[in-house]
C-alpha cells in the first residue's frame, strides 16, 4: 500500500468515527439535533487530524519495518 492511499483511508476512518460521535455528544448536551455547522467543523478537524496522524503512523511503521529488516540481517 502506498503512503497517500494509507493516509486517505486513515483519514476516512477518523471522520467516520468522529462525526457520529460528535453528533451523539452534541445531541446529549443540547436540546435538539446539532447543526450542520458543528458537524462540518468536526469533519474538518477530523480530516486535518486524520491526515497528520495517518502520515505519522505510516512513518513509524516504516521505521519499525526497517529495524526488523536490520535485525534479521544481523542474525
Amino acid at each position: 500500500m502506498k503512503k497517500p492511499l494509507f493516509v486517505v483511508l486513515f483519514t476516512a476512518g477518523v471522520c467516520v468515527a468522529a462525526v457520529p460521535t460528535a453528533w451523539l455528544v452534541l445531541s446529549a448536551l443540547g436540546k435538539g439535533s446539532p447543526g450542520l455547522v458543528a458537524l462540518t467543523v468536526t469533519a474538518v478537524i477530523g480530516i486535518g487530524g486524520g491526515a497528520l496522524i495517518g502520515a505519522r503512523v505510516w512513518e513509524d511503521r516504516q521505521v519499525l519495518r526497517q529495524r526488523a529488516a536490520q535485525e534479521n540481517q544481523e542474525d
